[in-house]
């Protein structure tokens, strides 16, 4: 069954799974999502007229589950369930106050590959960062123990409310370190429980250096953009002492590893791109490259193979 036919017979089973209740006066509506990194994502909602009275629940998900032998029945029911339990729909932009005087201090970034989101940025103005990388705004609508709120800024939306793309980013700039702390922990310590500390809170350089570090915001989500926050890349540099490799482990944390762990860098690329291709989910996938951050010129670089030397070289050395 291919996913078209898979959606409709999904619609017909999830209607007869749900409660009178829930069926009368609503309809079941499906759209299509375009997401980061270009993903498309398909999910079912119901509404009362023009109104959404559920969560939007993505299907897809249920879709590999059916193609791995689980029964329409058994998922829709799933589905169902989900629909019963909510309390409200997932907050809409347009329910909310989204004049700039409302949305100025709730300004903060996420990070992305320009190859990957061509799509996605057609309507999505963003801030290139170098190195194939860039920034775009999100509106950071609540954060708390059921998981954050945003939505990501359109141009539609600045077409809407007036905004200005200048502004949009000049105060997104202002607002990171406040809305989104930097977070920068010694990876061995903080899987083992041992510490959880923040390296970039301490005073002064760090007496004993680990080999990696992870590095994302206080929140964990779309993390990796700390390392584009202003002047984070060479407080970084100055709390290790040294210049150091960045390893894109998913678009929530980037992986800092000082140039002295002894890693080679064609090593690390290979690291980067198995993980991307058996771990981390697509959806998550920030960029197959691996960065280093020189100490004495202060500047962040992309590692390219170089054909003739069959290794890997900064483009600042090139």
């Amino acid at each position: 069954m291919n996913k078209q036919e898979f959606w409709g017979k999904a619609m017909d089973e999830l209607l007869e799974q749900l409660p009178e209740d829930m069926r009368k006066g609503t309809i079941l509506a499906m759209n299509t999502v375009l997401k980061c990194n270009d993903i498309e994502l398909h999910g079912v909602s119901l509404k009362k007229g023009d109104e959404d009275i559920s969560p939007n629940i993505y299907l897809d998900s249920f879709y590999e589950r059916f193609e791995n032998g689980e029964s329409m029945k058994e998922l829709m029911q799933e589905v169902a369930g989900v629909f019963k339990e909510a309390k409200r729909p997932e907050i809409k932009p347009n329910e909310l106050p989204l004049d700039y005087s409302s949305i100025k201090n709730k300004l903060t970034f996420r990070l992305l590959e320009l190859k990957r989101n061509r799509m996605y940025l057609v309507n999505t103005p963003y801030m290139p960062v170098g190195n194939g990388l860039a920034l775009v705004c999100d509106i950071k609508l609540r954060s708390g123990e059921d998981g954050e709120w945003r939505t990501t800024i359109t141009k539609d939306m600045m077409e809407k409310y007036g905004y200005d793309k200048r502004e949009l980013f000049f105060d997104a700039l202002s607002n990171v370190r406040s809305i989104d702390p930097p977070v920068m922990m010694d990876m061995e310590q903080n899987m083992f429980g041992i510490s959880h500390s923040n390296v970039l809170d301490t005073e002064g350089p760090l007496y004993e250096r680990s080999n990696m570090y992870v590095l994302s915001n206080a929140s964990g989500v779309l993390g990796a953009s700390a390392l584009f926050y202003p002047e984070i890349q060479e407080q970084i540099s100055e709390k290790i002492g040294e210049g150091y490799y960045v390893l894109p482990s998913s678009l929530h944390e980037v992986i800092v590893v000082p140039e002295s762990a002894g890693f080679d860098a064609g090593q690390l690329t290979d690291m980067v791109k198995d993980a991307n291709s058996s771990v981390v989910a697509p959806k998550d996938v920030l960029s197959d490259s691996v960065y280093h951050f020189d100490m004495g010129e202060r500047k962040l670089e992309i590692m390219q193979m170089a054909p003739e030397l069959g290794s890997r070289v900064s483009e600042a050395g090139r």
